[in-house]
């Protein structure tokens, strides 16, 4: 699953970078964050499994850090592409980005079998997974829907907050 969440990341970072029209943009687009989420999913397990409890903070501290150093530095290089109305080269750079990602995890992976093929699933409990990541993603989505109600009580804090 990792190998193909990478492929597809590639496939849509190409296809935002050379989009030439608004369906094909979106397509790569929600392709892109599609399969950031599952790589995320996908890559944390053998990341923590394949080294031993000796370097289980090394690794989980390396990439807690590289996480919300992404998070942190994400909006701040969108926002400098943005002045400049060159977003093509920063899906670009994603493309690059994702396909180094994707030649790691070729040049490293090692297939292993799942713990247990046999363990119950609980329904209610994938469920609830389920509608708690559609609440944050739909949370965050309608915050940015409504800045003007930010504003104004923003203003009232912040007297120079325009």
């Amino acid at each position: 699953m990792l190998l193909i969440y990478g492929l597809l990341l590639v496939i849509g970072s190409v296809l935002a970078a050379v989009a030439a029209g608004p369906a094909m943009f979106i397509a790569g687009h929600v392709l892109q964050g599609l399969c950031t989420s599952l790589l995320l999913i996908a890559a944390a397990p053998p990341l923590f499994l394949g080294y031993p409890a000796a370097r289980l903070r090394w690794s989980a501290m390396i990439m807690n850090m590289c996480l919300f150093g992404a998070v942190t530095a994400g909006p701040l290089i969108g926002g400098v592409q943005a002045s400049f109305h060159a977003w093509r080269p920063l899906f670009w750079i994603v493309a690059g980005i994702a396909a180094a990602g994707l030649a790691m995890s070729l040049l490293t992976f090692q297939d292993a079998p799942p713990a247990d093929r046999a363990a119950p699933r609980d329904p209610a409990a994938l469920g609830l997974a389920a509608a708690g990541s559609v609440a944050a993603f739909w949370g965050t989505s309608e915050l940015t829907t409504h800045a003007s109600s930010t504003r104004s009580q923003s203003s009232r804090c912040w007297p120079g907050w325009r």
